[in-house]
């Protein structure tokens, strides 16, 4: 007599897709609470005063699903820097003191760009992306930020939509020059909520 066991190779290969899945779905949730709190602190104004220095794990977000491929690793550790940087103090205090020296150039009722836009973008280029690829190279010594932004475009639908905002005014003028309107139309409201 041949007993049979009940669960089959189908059988576990399924329960094995459903787990991958199940697991994705919670990184998911996982990230979208992450962001929750982000947005929540961010307008609360609670800040946290970062230590770049260290070579602890700031990443909290993705502790718990390390990737099996090191780039993308990497790329959740990097997204996890930017998260943590957006709330620092330091950042929080620059980018005000830019918003508020140049917002007042930017004329909403005006459908055209005018030559000054382009100035200031440029010295905003500057001033974050010098700030931002400081501030990771700490941990992540060969951080390269043009790197970086081609991997974004692929994992875009990963990251939260108030970093990715965040991270698009440093590639797309059109994002920038509406992330300065809203804040002139509005200087009450939180400069992170802008974009």
């Amino acid at each position: 007599m041949k007993l049979e066991h009940p669960i089959k190779n189908n059988d576990i290969n399924n329960l094995s897709s459903k787990r991958n899945t199940f697991s994705k779905e919670l990184h998911q949730i996982e990230k979208q609470m992450y962001a929750s709190i982000l947005k929540y602190n961010i307008m609360a104004g609670i800040t946290r005063n970062l230590n770049f220095d260290t070579n602890e794990n700031i990443d909290e977000t993705f502790a718990s699903h390390k990737s099996q491929d090191p780039e993308v690793e990497k790329f959740d550790r990097t997204i996890g820097l930017i998260e943590d940087m957006i709330m620092d103090e330091e950042f929080r205090s620059i980018q005000k003191r830019f918003l508020m020296k140049y917002a007042h150039e930017f004329d909403p009722e005006l459908d055209e760009n005018k030559l000054i836009y382009t100035d200031i973008h440029k010295e905003y280029l500057i001033i974050f992306e010098n700030f931002i690829t400081n501030k990771i190279k700490h941990s992540q010594s060969d951080f390269n930020l043009d790197q970086f932004m081609k991997q974004l475009e692929a994992h875009q639908n990963e990251v939260e939509e108030e970093i990715f905002e965040f991270l698009l005014t440093l590639t797309n003028f059109l994002t920038f020059k509406q992330w300065m309107l809203d804040y002139r139309r509005s200087p009450a409201l939180d400069i992170n909520s802008c974009v």
